[in-house]
């Protein structure tokens, strides 16, 4: 399983609605049920609390500006405000795989690869440490924000499945249409090959004004071989994106821009490379921006892009 991207919007309110009580600065408590099998108020419990809020101070000097908010029981998400993704979260337990032994600090974080643990679990990306000063280290070294490239990875998956989900309408529509006039479904093979002789005596008929008995089958036919050619546009098309993110920076409103490459396929990659614009963003890009702005997270519109949030879209170049 690889790893799961959230937003810090999205811990937030999962924060907001999960954690019963606060501690002191705000930070969400654990909860009053079980964390992890051991029941509140007990000596336990407090001690594995004092840990927990032991390792948050010692962070919290180590990384300047960092903030804590609720994840479950004795796990507290870390992210910097400001920022759309967490750094990943910390906690103290004992989170090993088939065997049981002391709780630890541990860190977990994306750029965390523990090979001792198979990639779908949780502990693969985990850091685990009976000490805290080792803890800390690890938390200093693998607690980091997101790169732009690194962002611009984050939902490719998702605007290809929203891609091939629009190209799968287009195809049941020109199927449809094709049945509507007495056809079976259109093949691949038939579209390469002009749809066959059948299509081309009827498209010679219809271009020849060719009056047919039921006057409604011009129209069918018309609306039958528009839709093939929408599908073939769709079919050959490659899509190109721009991933954008706007943010403030020094008290002016700031764009990073990351080209993706053939994000319709699974070929598709995403550039090492980062435009930064303030003021001069391409009017293509803004405009397509300003069209997402009015559609709701997660929407998809053909011809323009993908909105992620408010701040963070990928729009069609």
């Amino acid at each position: 399983m690889s790893f799961q991207h959230k937003l810090v919007s999205e811990i937030l309110k999962v924060a907001e609605d999960n954690s019963p009580r606060q501690n002191r600065e705000g930070t969400s408590l654990v909860s009053i049920s079980r964390g992890r099998g051991t029941k509140t108020n007990t000596p336990e419990h407090y001690e594995r609390e004092d840990h927990l809020f032991e390792f948050m101070d010692e962070i919290s000097k180590a990384i300047r500006g960092v903030r804590f908010v609720y994840k479950y029981a004795y796990e507290r998400w870390v992210y910097m405000p400001g920022e759309p993704y967490p750094m990943g979260y910390i906690a103290f337990g004992d989170y090993r795989v088939n065997t049981a032994g002391d709780d630890r600090f541990v860190v977990c974080s994306r750029k965390i690869k523990n090979v001792r643990y198979a990639e779908y679990s949780d502990p693969y990306h985990m850091k685990m440490s009976n000490k805290l000063e080792p803890a800390v280290r690890n938390a200093k070294k693998f607690l980091s924000n997101y790169s732009p490239i690194e962002m611009a990875g984050v939902d490719r998956a998702e605007v290809r499945s929203k891609i091939s989900e629009t190209r799968e309408l287009v195809t049941r529509k020109a199927g449809a249409c094709a049945q509507d006039i007495g056809l079976g479904a259109v093949s691949s093979m038939e579209r390469q090959e002009e749809r066959g002789t059948l299509l081309n005596e009827l498209r010679h008929l219809l271009n020849t004004d060719h009056e047919f008995v039921d006057a409604r089958y011009s129209a069918k036919l018309r609306t039958m071989f528009e839709s093939m050619e929408e599908l073939d546009a769709h079919q050959n098309k490659q899509v190109n994106m721009n991933f954008v993110r706007g943010y403030q920076r020094l008290g002016k409103q700031a764009f990073d821009v990351v080209p993706v490459d053939e994000i319709s396929s699974y070929r598709g990659t995403v550039r090492e490379e980062v435009n930064r614009y303030t003021d001069d963003l391409p009017e293509d890009i803004a405009g397509r921006i300003a069209a997402l702005s009015l559609m709701a997270d997660k929407s998809y519109v053909e011809g323009v892009g993908y909105r992620v949030n408010e701040s963070m879209f990928y729009v069609v170049r």
